[in-house]
């Protein structure tokens, strides 16, 4: 049975600073990795959401992600009993067009749980809804500044992919892979100088075999990465997830 690898990476990392008191106006939010769920008709499919940083000024009433730049800081919706609401709009898209459609965006942060909540809807063919769902911590307030924040990624991505599929080291998993056990999330410890130190792969089928196999690939020394900046751009240490699905023909 020929197999067909399909890799999907995601990523998480962890910072250092020690969180701040629920009272603070001013902080940032360093979220780890979570769950994305996108509804279409009647199939949902889960996925990994990706880590992201924040920077929220409740005092000011502004916020932004990511980089944040003079066109990307917007205004706090409303803050009621630890939730904050940082987008709430609907609108319409090529209004007037063949190809109108509506749309629905939503993200709350929750002080008391540390949970973020993105939700996306749109009719555009036919109606979607994707929610993401990560966890965040409050850290020091950066002054919605641009921000360098960046988790591990491969520096030979497109090398690693070409020898799962094509070359010699992939054929052990393939050997190992079978329908409906060939499914494996991946986390990869990378240290502040961007060398691998620990792998953990967790596979449905739990096959030990097959998830020491996985690891074993990972941490093969060509395999290299990139490590994870915090928000000031210092490289520090962090976590590259990755999920790997092998389908057979």
């Amino acid at each position: 049975m020929a197999n067909i690898m399909k890799l999907t990476i995601t990523v998480a990392i962890g910072l250092f600073t020690a969180p701040l008191a629920a009272h603070e106006q001013q902080f940032d939010l360093i979220c780890d990795y979570g769950v994305s769920e996108r509804a279409s008709g009647e199939e949902t499919r889960r996925s990994q959401a990706q880590p992201n940083h924040l920077q929220i000024d409740l005092a000011q009433g502004r916020w932004c992600e990511g980089n944040c730049g003079s066109s990307s800081i917007s205004n706090v919706v409303s803050l009621e009993e630890g939730e904050i609401v940082l987008t709430d709009k609907a609108g319409v898209g090529f209004e007037g067009s063949p190809i109108e459609f509506r749309y629905y965006d939503k993200l709350t942060y929750n002080r008391v749980t540390g949970v973020l909540i993105k939700t996306s809807e749109s009719d555009v063919r036919e109606f979607s809804r994707t929610t993401e769902t990560t966890h965040c911590k409050e850290q020091a307030f950066s002054g919605l500044t641009w921000s360098e924040f960046k988790p591990p990624h491969m520096k030979n991505q497109g090398r690693f992919v070409r020898d799962l599929n094509d070359g010699e080291q992939g054929r052990p998993l393939k050997k190992l892979a079978f329908p409906g056990s060939a499914n494996a999330v991946v986390q990869v410890q990378v240290d502040a100088q961007g060398k691998p130190t620990q792998c953990q792969a967790d596979a449905p089928s739990k096959s030990d075999e097959f998830e020491a196999a996985v690891c074993q690939f990972m941490m093969r020394k060509e395999v290299s990465f990139y490590p994870a900046l915090n928000p000031k751009g210092e490289a520090v240490a962090g976590e590259f997830r990755t999920t790997m699905t092998f389908v057979g023909d």
